[in-house]
């Protein structure tokens, strides 16, 4: 009887090897910028959730401890309330921890003044005269937030 060598192949030819190469290339091409718009839109998102949280947080304050509390949003992405102090007449607290925006979520603030306030009463009624407009900037991704006198944030 006669017995045929069948020829054995271990591994992969280099043409393979490169074939190979080449298509994870493309696919890591397509992704990578479709997973910075993703992230993008994920950190403005957290952010204007943050600011909004933030405008509730000052009127509840606001509300509770019976005074005018007030969020400050400073043109380097710092948020912060401040509102009366318990049972110090005259003085102010800072409400919580002051939120860095930039550090955070990577994101640029603008508002309409360098230094925006939005207040309220003890009432819980805005003190500002009108809506005040604070954009939420990340690489190509854009939004606003509109915080009215009221309280209300509409996106």
């Amino acid at each position: 009887m006669i017995e045929r060598a069948v020829a054995r192949r271990d591994g992969m030819t280099l043409i393979e090897l490169v074939l190979a190469m080449v298509v994870a290339g493309l696919i890591t091409m397509i992704a990578i910028p479709r997973a910075a718009t993703v992230i993008d839109v994920t950190n403005v998102g957290g952010a204007r959730k943050m600011v909004a949280e933030l405008v509730g947080k000052t009127r509840f304050e606001a509300i509770m401890r019976g005074g005018p509390a007030q969020l400050t949003i400073n043109p380097d992405g710092r948020l912060w309330v401040t509102a009366p102090k318990v049972g110090v007449p005259g003085a102010e607290d800072t409400v919580g921890t002051i939120e860095h925006l930039d550090g955070r979520f990577g994101v640029a603030v603008t508002a309409p003044t360098s230094q925006t306030q939005i207040g309220f009463d003890a009432q819980g009624v805005g003190t500002a005269p009108g809506n005040t407009i604070v954009v939420l900037r990340r690489g190509s991704k854009v939004d606003t937030l509109t915080i009215s006198a009221s309280g209300r944030t509409t996106p």
